[in-house]
């Protein structure tokens, strides 16, 4: 277990690239533009929420957007290298606070 942590400790606090990209996507298709993007690493706060199928290895992301009617949302997504359905899963879509 404290392998594991180390290398979770290790991983990049920058967004990869392709998580970026798909993000954007994300926002374009709901005509919406992007606020802020924050790496989230606790898999327990999704887990303990009933999303059981995402592995410790996943990449999780806050990001607020804001419509194009001027509301703001916050969406967070996870990128899963050991899901089978690879891409951006949304986890959780709620209004911004």
């Amino acid at each position: 277990m404290i392998g594991l942590r180390k290398f979770q400790e290790r991983r990049s606090v920058q967004p990869q690239p392709e998580d970026l990209a798909a993000i954007e996507a994300f926002a374009a298709s709901r005509s919406a533009r992007i606020v802020s993007v924050a790496r989230h690493d606790d898999p327990w706060y999704y887990w303990l929420r009933g999303k059981l199928l995402i592995s410790n290895m996943a990449r999780f992301y806050i990001v607020m957007i804001q419509s194009s009617s001027g509301e703001g949302f916050e969406v967070h997504v996870a990128f899963d290298p050991w899901r089978h359905a690879k891409g951006m899963q949304v986890l959780l879509e709620r209004p911004a606070r």
